[in-house]
């Protein structure tokens, strides 16, 4: 399966954010509208970064409270893992499993299109297995949970 058949029913946006933006500006953005990652553009729109809740949390652990008022730039990924809207989905979470990253940017012609996650592409995963074995298990995200095991 191609990751263009996982996207296709998306509208395009993308939630971008320049590198001078503040980190507070930032995390703003994540919470209000619960994402877990910012693309970084400059101001011609060229992709030159990522920012992921992960990337906050760790500076605001360095560096404390005060990082909030540093740029966006300070935090970011740069080195961008990217993929094609023509790559696999077996492929992409290879890699995105391999660097350790949980969200990945899909670039078509120079511009990212839309952003996928770890978590987008194991659901088509789950969902091709359960079609392929003959079962009709929907996804569920509470079902693939580890269960707690108690001692006693």
């Amino acid at each position: 399966m191609l990751i263009a058949e996982v996207v296709s029913d998306r509208d395009g946006d993308v939630f971008t954010i320049p590198p001078s933006a503040s980190l507070e500006t930032a995390s703003k953005l994540l919470g209000k509208n619960r994402i877990g990652v910012l693309v970084v553009c400059d101001r011609w729109g060229k992709l030159v970064g990522i920012l992921s809740e992960r990337d906050v949390v760790r500076a605001l652990s360095e560096r404390g409270l005060p990082v909030m008022s540093e740029s966006v730039e300070s935090a970011m990924t740069r080195k961008v893992e990217t993929c094609s809207p023509l790559d696999e989905v077996e492929d992409v979470v290879g890699r995105m499993n391999r660097h350790g990253f949980r969200h990945m940017p899909v670039v078509e012609v120079g511009e990212v299109v839309t952003v996928v996650s770890i978590r987008d592409l194991s659901k088509v995963l789950v969902e091709n297995r359960a079609r392929d074995c003959g079962t009709s298990q929907a996804w569920n995200p509470l079902r693939w949970r580890m269960p707690v095991m108690i001692a006693r």
